[in-house]
């Protein structure tokens, strides 16, 4: 055997392809961040308030997300909304660190700070997606195909414009799967593993299934222990701090229970509505309902809406999106006794259907956290010999997608204008 030695030449071009890689991604990145900002800019600022008037509440219009919560996070120290830490364990900390940071620091107003934020989230999101893939033996032309494809899903095209805990739900996700991934190349698995569960549990409680499972597919039985111990002990460092912040922040999983309002009897009705959300719609969009909950309340939702598009580019996008997943599905499947990986995005795909089968008035409020996943299982096809076939399918699906979902927003964006009129005059 010949040991194959890099020559200078080579190295240079190596390290130059590298750089124009980077280079790419943050080009990316950027782009993400700015046309968030202009997407952030459609929405009529009544979003981000509490108020009623004849009958009309603003809050939880923009499906189901109390997105003035978010904006008291940032700002109001004494905001009785802290008590989400029972649920988001160390959301609340970021949130107002960086909103101090941006509204007392650098003197933004508070819209502007929020808009800043949710740019900045587009951009890690976009990172991080790519990274993930590359992390996964994605190639370069793939990596950046599936994350044009996750930028313009409609989870992204309507989420990351708002501030709102499952994006930054799933920018954990995004992260803990990267450390999965990485685990073989660092000295110390276990001190990994404990960032990587305290990662997914920061954000969102229920999120910890994915560094659980990461855990105890990768680790002994006494390493996995003492990696979940040291993630707790970590969020728990983090809630003292924030005990002395926020007075009504509270301790994990000792909530008041007014979560069960939000949990139901899976009927078939009901898990065929969620299901229908969870794998098509929070890709590719239908047409948006406003739907009545109460006297005083009415909301965009799309968790009865069926496969109905305002135009034929939404049909061909889920058709589109149909041939990855599937594809997806069946590749994944074939290599999920093989590769770590899809053992923990198989079963976190399954705790979240099972879990937003019984919970969640609108399943598309939580689809961040499972886009990476649905993503990750769609890129897998562009690894066999059907690889120009998939990578073509993705290319067509992402213009599709880019058209359908930006059609609808601007159709929801007009919705909450209106509310606005009817609010304020």
């Amino acid at each position: 055997m010949f040991n194959i030695i890099e020559s200078e030449p080579q190295k240079k071009t190596t390290r130059f392809i590298r750089t124009i890689e980077i280079i790419g991604v943050f080009c990316f990145a950027l782009l993400s961040a700015f046309f968030t900002i202009e997407r952030s800019g459609q929405l009529d600022s009544v979003i981000y308030e509490y108020g009623s008037h004849e009958g009309i509440r603003t809050s939880d219009i923009w499906f189901d997300a109390d997105i003035p919560k978010q904006k008291f996070l940032m700002t109001d120290s004494s905001f009785i909304g802290h008590g989400i830490t029972s649920e988001h364990p160390v959301e609340p900390l970021l949130l107002f660190t960086v909103g101090s940071i941006l509204t007392k620091v650098l003197g933004l107003t508070t819209i502007h700070a929020i808009r800043i934020f949710t740019a900045g989230i587009a951009g890690i999101f976009i990172i991080g997606m790519y990274v993930l893939l590359r992390l996964n033996d994605t190639r370069v032309l793939d990596s950046f195909i599936f994350t044009g494809l996750a930028s313009v899903s409609s989870s992204a095209i309507f989420w990351l414009p708002v501030p709102e805990a499952f994006t930054l739900g799933s920018i954990s996700i995004i992260l803990a799967l990267c450390m999965l991934l990485f685990q073989n190349k660092v000295r110390n698995p276990l001190l990994l593993h404990v960032f990587l569960n305290f990662s997914t549990f920061s954000m969102t409680a229920t999120n910890w299934v994915v560094g659980f499972l990461s855990t105890i597919f990768s680790m002994k039985w006494y390493k996995a222990l003492l990696a979940f111990v040291g993630s707790l002990i970590l969020a728990s460092l983090f809630w003292i701090i924030e005990r002395i912040i926020f007075p009504y922040a509270q301790y994990f999983f000792t909530g008041s229970g007014k979560l069960s309002k939000f949990t139901y009897i899976p009927s078939f009705e009901r898990m065929v509505d969620s299901i229908r959300v969870f794998f098509f719609h929070s890709v590719v969009i239908p047409e948006a309902k406003i739907v009545t909950i109460s006297t005083e309340l009415s909301r965009l939702s799309i968790q009865q809406s069926l496969f109905s598009y305002r135009s034929l580019f939404g049909y061909f996008a889920l058709f589109f999106w149909i041939l990855l997943l599937l594809s997806g599905v069946i590749i994944s499947l074939k290599s999920v006794r093989k590769y770590t990986i899809y053992k923990v995005v198989w079963g976190s795909l399954i705790f979240f259907v099972l879990l937003h089968v019984v919970f969640g008035d609108e399943t598309f409020l939580y689809s961040m956290h499972f886009l990476p996943l649905l993503i990750l299982l769609a890129s897998s096809g562009s690894k066999t010999k059907l690889r120009p076939f998939i990578l073509a399918i993705a290319s067509c699906a992402t213009v599709f997608f880019l058209i359908t979902n930006m059609a609808e927003f601007t159709a929801s964006a007009e919705f909450l204008r209106n509310i606005a009129i009817l609010v304020y005059g």
